[in-house]
């Protein structure tokens, strides 16, 4: 044995330290995380100092790894330097593959005319902010559109074809998880089928978002377990159906009308592209969906708010809503009032998003802002049409499918509800479409990598 080398026992022993040190790490995050009080910073704080090595050994090891846990995080409420959770995962995944790219002999992947776009409504995004009446609020709305661009980007080129099937798997599950996170809420609270009927916002408030945000975000989800459930394994098929049946249950608890819509608009966009395939599937996944709302009491009363007078005057704050940000717009019709303006002019009890994704382009960025935003998803169904003329194997199957409900389900409800210009929606969106647009555009017989 050489002079230089320090002895094997010696080796074996740094080893073992360092295994018992990261081992103790994560019991001490562990205990930590049932401590953390949203209200309390410096519980943050420490919880936060304690899991940054674990995360940077992960990002380090494997970027993709982390980014691919990134969803699930959006479990977890509470903030840290006005960023979530899976906010931080997104950063450090994408500094950690940063550092690599720089420090490996392959030179990065030129920017694709999707990526391209996104760079120019992000930096129209920072121009429109010069407009804005309150900056603390102007930078916040940003905040939300450059996440979101850099979740798009993260997703193409961190995860693509060679990690897309995972991050089905990975939304599929949040469904599920955003299910029984609800139904744990009410358990635990002790809420009655009465009050759960009265739709009282408090029994669906989860820390990240409340009552048809929540639904949403299920939805959303469940789309990828919709596409697992078509042509999935045997497994892949089981996760599917937990899936959908966890964004079920949360939309009978939530008694979401737009979330609703939503997921019968997906199952029939899956209907009319898969049934010639998939007919007893669709069939069985559209009775199943219908008998939990035509055979259960909340789900009765969801079905009663479409024609029940009680469910009126939320339509009718909607048209308001709509009225009052086209108003807004011809005020500011170029550059716009910057992002999340809008309550600094309007004399109504509204917030930043006029539940319209449309109008809060227009409103916030101008006519520029919709029309960059308008070619990224022009762009975006483009791919999904060519996924969809291309898919041979059942792999680009899965994919295009995905692809098809995620789009679909995401610009149905943003009709409506305030989603994509959220932090949670709008990060978990455009992570799978950019991951899914990146694994269309590669071979089904190739190695898929990331660029």
């Amino acid at each position: 044995m050489s002079m230089l080398q320090p002895p094997r026992h010696a080796h074996d022993r740094r080893v073992g330290f360092g295994v018992v040190l990261l081992a103790a790490l994560q019991v001490t995050a562990i205990v930590l995380a049932l401590r953390v009080n949203s209200d309390d910073p410096f519980s943050l704080l420490v919880f936060s100092a304690i899991v940054a090595p674990l995360a940077g050994v992960v990002a380090f090891l494997s970027p993709s790894s982390l980014l691919l846990a990134s969803p699930l995080l959006v479990l977890f409420p509470w903030s840290l330097f006005t960023f979530f959770p899976f906010e931080w995962a997104l950063f450090l995944s994408l500094f950690a593959a940063a550092v690599l790219s720089l420090c490996g002999p392959n030179r990065p992947r030129a920017p694709s005319g999707l990526e391209v776009l996104w760079a120019l409504y992000g930096i129209w995004a920072v121009v429109a902010l010069s407009q804005a009446a309150d900056l603390h609020s102007g930078l916040a709305g940003l905040s939300r559109i450059l996440t979101a661009g850099l979740a798009f980007v993260a997703g193409r080129r961190l995860l693509g074809r060679r990690h897309a099937h995972a991050l089905l798997r990975v939304m599929a599950l949040l469904a599920l998880a955003v299910g029984l996170q609800l139904l744990g809420t009410i358990l635990v609270r002790g809420y009655s089928l009465s009050l759960l009927a009265s739709r009282v916002l408090a029994t669906t408030e989860l820390g990240w978002g409340r009552s048809n945000y929540v639904a949403a975000v299920a939805t959303l989800a469940a789309g990828s377990g919709i596409a697992l459930l078509f042509f999935g394994n045997g497994r892949d098929r089981i996760l599917g159906s937990l899936a959908l049946l966890g964004a079920v249950l949360v939309q009978v608890t939530t008694l979401s009308r737009g979330a609703l819509l939503a997921l019968l608009i997906g199952l029939l966009l899956a209907g009319l592209l898969e049934a010639r395939r998939r007919l007893a599937a669709t069939v069985l996944l559209i009775g199943a969906v219908a008998a939990a709302y035509f055979f259960s009491p909340l789900g009765q009363a969801t079905l009663m708010r479409f024609t029940s007078p009680e469910g009126l005057p939320s339509i009718g704050v909607r048209l308001l809503f709509f009225r009052e940000a086209l108003a807004i717009w011809r005020q500011h019709w170029l550059l716009g009032a910057g992002p999340d303006q809008i309550p600094f002019h309007t004399a109504l009890y509204m917030d930043a998003n006029p539940h319209n994704i449309f109008l809060k382009q227009m409103t916030d960025l101008g006519v520029v802002g919709l029309a960059l935003y308008l070619a990224l998803l022009t762009g975006l169904a483009r791919a999904a049409v060519r996924a969809r003329r291309r898919a041979q194997r059942r792999g680009d199957r899965v994919i295009s499918l995905a692809l098809v409900l995620g789009l679909g389900i995401a610009l149905v409800n943003a009709q409506y509800e305030p989603t994509l210009g959220g932090a949670v929606y709008g990060f978990l969106f455009w992570l799978g479409i950019g991951t899914l647009t990146r694994a269309a555009e590669s071979p089904a017989g190739g190695t898929g990598t990331a660029p």
